[in-house]
Parts: C-alpha cells; structure tokens; sequence
C-alpha cells in the first residue's frame, strides 16, 4: 500500500472530479508553489497512484440505450483472456471488470436497439459461447455518481458532490470537429484549450463554446482523474440488491440511504432481475457487510435480497468507435 502525504492527499481530492483544475488553483489550495504541485503529480502519476485523466461520454445522449450482461464462466486463464481481448476490440463495449462469485465478467455496452444489443449477445455467444456457464442481463435506467474524500479520515466520506449520469435518451448530433474534441478530452482530460485549439485550428474562444455546448447537452459533463484505490489499500464492491415490496418511493429512499452511507460511491438504476446496483469503497469487507445490514433494517420487506462481490481489473474504453456513427 502506498504512503501519501496530506498534500498528496488533498491534490488527489481537488483533481478526482476536477483533473481541469490549474497547477495555480491546487498550489493556492495546498499553499505550496506551482512547481512543487507539479513534482507531486508526476510523482503520483509516475508510482501509479494517478491512472489517467478522462472525460465521460454519455451515449444516452447520442441515442444510445446502455446494457450490461453479467457472465458465469467456466474456462482457463487462457479463454478468459481470449474473451477479454475479444471485447477491447468492440466499438458498443464501454467497459469490462471481473470477479468472483456468482458471475466472473461483466460487460458494459451500449446499442441504439434491442435487436443491436441481441447481435452484440449473439456475438459473444458464437465465438465463447463454451466457456459460459450462465448468462445475466440488465438494461441501465441512470446512474448516480457519489464524491467523497476517501483519503481524509476525518471527512467521515461525506458527499462533496453528486453527478447524474446515463438519464434519458436523446439524439443530439455531432460534427466532425465535435467528435475529435471529445476523443481527444477522453484520452487525456487535462489537455489545454491552446493544444486543442492548435490541435483542431480553431481559436480558443470556439474551443471554450464548443466545450461548453457539450456539457449543456450533457454529452461530455462528467471529467475524472482515475486514481488508482486498490494501491492505497482500498477494495471495490458490487452490491446487486434485488426487491421484495416495492416502489418508486421505496427506491428512492433506498438511493438517498445508500448516498449518505460511508463508502458508496454509485448507485445504478436497472430494469432487470435486481433494481439496484451500488458500489462502494473500503479497506474492509466488514465496513460493506454493516451497510448491508443496515438496509437490512432500515428496507426489512422493501429488499429481498442482496448479491456482494469484489471487483477486479476493471478496463474501460469509453466506445470512442460510435463518435464515428
């Protein structure tokens, strides 16, 4: 497990959601100088701690409808990998991550039909069908992203800021100068307006309006700075919760609940055989398996059941391919 120091720490908080943020603004922040905050950054980026830096595209907003088909495998290392190398190559793929338990590899897509994400399926099935055991799938209504300062012990991971994602379907349309921009703040998220102004030969003021424009739409609304948790000692978890009794209101004091809960740090909204889907942080499986219980007590007949894994090697690709559509 890395060491961070306090300022380590509290550049890693300022740039989670915000990787925009100037070295002037963090070294006012952290009251170091410019050039000490920028020995720090390379520093965590070059021990791992600092994955990259990204922009979320929202493809619901692109006409996309979002999947997620959960996998039971009964394969060797070999397979597995053949299948994961298999779906880095698929423009609907958004991201894939393993674990153990009752499904091994899940896999995040988006389609602009049914009868496209039923290809996409029959696809997987043809060249790997002999290694899966047993399928799951679920359609993704919204997801809802949840910042907290894991790093400070004495913030009680409060909420800093909350981020809707994946809502309702639209059919906004995008030049060819749009699509550029958003591969390019994909891949590096940090990158500055004179570089893509010079990069795309447009001004910086039709850089900034363009910039601007997106995040109205919500097509790119979302920047985040990958950190890598696992290396600071944290594990990732799953939680599929499955309903008993019912309703709209019921859910929503579900996702209020689990919002103000220490450690999660997302909740998807699903039409499938669960309702919900959440996520959480913690250098414990006992501090997952206390929420857990107190669902249990708060929701007794609103939850049927809950299914816990540990996430594992999580991969995303952002299916830049469907800008191309």
């Amino acid at each position: 497990m890395e060491k961070l120091t306090l300022a380590d720490k509290k550049i890693l908080n300022l740039m989670e959601y915000n990787p925009r943020v100037t070295f002037r603004e963090l070294a006012k922040a952290c009251h170091l100088s410019k050039d000490t905050i920028k020995y720090r950054i390379n520093r965590l980026e070059k021990d791992k701690i600092i994955l990259g830096y990204t922009s979320f595209i929202d493809y619901k907003k692109l006409g996309h409808q979002s999947y997620k088909l959960y996998l039971k495998l009964n394969d060797s290392a070999e397979e597995k990998e053949a299948l994961k190398a298999y779906l880095r190559k698929q423009k609907n793929v958004f991201s894939i991550f393993e674990s153990v338990g009752g499904w091994n590899l899940a896999i995040a897509t988006f389609a602009k039909t049914h009868q496209q994400f039923n290809d996409i399926e029959n696809h997987i099935l043809e060249k790997f069908g002999s290694i899966i055991t047993s399928r799951r799938f679920c359609s993704m209504i919204d997801a809802e992203i949840f910042q907290k300062d894991f790093l400070n012990e004495k913030s009680q991971n409060k909420n800093i800021g909350d981020y809707l994602f994946w809502g309702e379907i639209e059919n906004n349309k995008l030049d060819d100068i749009d699509k550029k921009l958003i591969k390019m703040m994909h891949e590096n998220a940090r990158i500055s307006l004179v570089d893509l102004a010079e990069e795309l030969t447009l001004s910086i003021d039709a850089i900034k309006n363009r910039v601007s424009k997106l995040r109205q739409k919500g097509i790119v609304n979302i920047y985040k700075t990958s950190i890598n948790y696992q290396a600071l000692g944290f594990d990732q978890y799953k939680l599929l919760i499955y309903p008993g009794v019912y309703s709209n209101e019921t859910e929503s004091k579900i996702i209020n609940f689990l919002k103000t809960t220490s450690n999660c740090i997302n909740v998807v909204r699903t039409i499938g055989p669960w309702k919900l889907e959440a996520e959480f942080f913690a250098k414990k499986s006992q501090e997952v398996e206390d929420i857990i219980n107190q669902l249990n007590q708060e929701f007794k007949g609103n939850i049927l059941d809950f299914e816990l894994s540990v996430m594992r090697n999580e991969e995303m690709f952002a299916c830049k391919d469907l800008l191309l559509e």
